[in-house]
């Protein structure tokens, strides 16, 4: 049996939806840095204002990598 290009492109298109979706709900898990614990905010400098935002990014882009 031939199969239909379209098939293979609607099949793409669905996987690529799929992988955005689950990308998208991993996202806002990861930002959620509020379940850290007192120590690992100590750490990345969230509790001093001149480390703050860059120890906050550093949170987030580590939770995600660990994704």
């Amino acid at each position: 049996l031939a199969r239909n290009p379209m098939d293979t492109e609607l099949s793409a298109r669905i996987y690529s939806y799929e992988l955005a979706y689950k990308m998208q709900m991993h996202a806002t898990e990861a930002i959620d840095i509020g379940k850290e614990s007192e120590a690992t905010r100590r750490l990345y400098g969230l509790d001093d204002k001149p480390t703050e935002y860059f120890g906050r990014q550093a949170l987030m882009a580590r939770r995600l990598v660990e994704r």
